[in-house]
Order: structure tokens, then sequence, then C-alpha cells
């Protein structure tokens, strides 16, 4: 017999067992990268890890784009140490696709973020 005190009172159905142990083995792959007494401070180690080697690529590739002519860079330099490694850029003689969803063939939109020479353009 079910219990009438939260939490037991609450059904949730039937658990999805395949994304738990997925979840879990995420998380043990994470905790590889890591080092710590527990899998805890493992995983935590591999993330500050992660982020440290993300951002050092990230930095890298910003200070490579600066140096290109026609192109500019959208948003902060990377001086601060948590700040996301992604990286927004025009190049100039080029248009970014999203810009022409709405009078290009679909064929020419993806999903995602990407840039064509304006030679190439048949609309």
């Amino acid at each position: 017999m079910q219990e009438n005190a939260a939490p037991y009172r609450i059904e949730t159905g039937t658990l999805n067992h395949a994304a738990i142990e997925g979840v879990g083995a995420a998380v043990d792959y994470l905790a590889r990268f890591g080092r710590g007494k527990s899998r805890r401070e493992a995983v935590h180690a591999a993330v500050a890890a992660i982020a440290t080697y993300e951002h050092s690529l990230g930095q890298l590739l910003w200070s490579e784009l600066e140096k290109l002519p026609g192109v500019r860079l959208w948003g902060l330099p990377f001086t601060q140490a948590d700040r996301a490694p992604t990286v927004h850029s025009l190049w100039k003689g080029m248009i970014p696709l999203r810009w022409l969803a709405s009078s290009a063939p679909s064929e020419f939109v993806s999903g995602t973020e990407t840039s064509m020479p304006h030679d190439r353009l048949r609309c």
C-alpha cells in the first residue's frame, strides 16, 4: 500500500530508466577527466578543467580573427575567466544565412549560424 505522505503519495508514472542510465554514464564519463576523492569532486574538477580549456580555445580564436582584415567581432573580449567561449563574427563580403531566411530558397537556409559569399546567392 502506498503511503499518504509526500513524496510517496505523488504518482509520477513510469520512470525513464534509459535516461537515468544515460545521465549516469555521462557523469561517469566527465568524472574520468577530473581528480578527486569522490565522483562529485572528480566531476567538478573535470568541468573546471574543460571550461579552462574551452576558454583558451575561444581566446585563441578571438585573437586570430582580430588579425584578419574585414572581420568584425561581436561580444566581450576574453578578459574574464568566466566568459562563455563563444565567438560571433561578421565577415566583409559575407551575408549570414539567417538574414536571408525570408527571401532565400529553403536549400540556402539551415539551422546553423553560417554565412555565404555574395556571389553564391541565387535568389
